[in-house]
């Protein structure tokens, strides 16, 4: 119920979207419905952190919980990249805004550097987490992490 909730609010918010060429892209890349629907509770959280990252702002982590098969049938995570990391402390750079779905393990991130300022968030398996991009964060692995990833906005190129 609490994954509707979300879904309705992320469909409410699909006026704010780019334009029909922004709407092509993201359609593209598996967040947009062909009839331009927002797909996934985190799109909107995505497009909020993206629009406050390009006001010069520092956005914090979101994270939201959501069921394997809501997020497989709204945004299609099994098509999306995995990534998989053991137990381990390390720093981090997000150079795109990154959405991801734990599929296994724990992890804290804690936001760095010029972002120092943002919460730390940690989250487990279910959550479905959006990283701002140019965040700098130390990652301390719990449990051995397993992810699908993506980039709403493309792929960045390495730093």
């Amino acid at each position: 119920a609490g994954s509707r909730a979300l879904l309705a609010s992320a469909a409410a918010a699909q006026s704010g979207l780019p334009g029909a060429a922004g709407a092509m892209r993201l359609q593209a890349r598996g967040f947009v419905r062909p009839s331009g629907a927002l797909l996934g509770p985190n799109m909107d959280a995505a497009r909020k952190i993206e629009d406050a990252r390009a006001a010069g702002g520092k956005p914090d982590i979101s994270v939201v919980t959501t069921a394997r098969d809501e997020a497989e049938k709204e945004l299609g995570i099994s098509a999306w990249n995995i990534w998989e990391k053991e137990v381990s402390t390390f720093e981090w750079f997000f150079a795109g805004t990154e959405i991801t779905y734990i599929l296994e393990g724990e992890a804290t991130v804690t936001p760095s550097g010029d972002w120092s300022g943002c919460q730390a968030v940690s989250f487990r398996v279910g959550d479905l987490v959006t990283f701002p991009a140019g965040m700098t964060a130390t990652w301390v692995i719990k449990a051995p992490i397993k992810k699908h990833l993506s980039f709403p906005w493309g792929k960045p190129l390495a730093k």
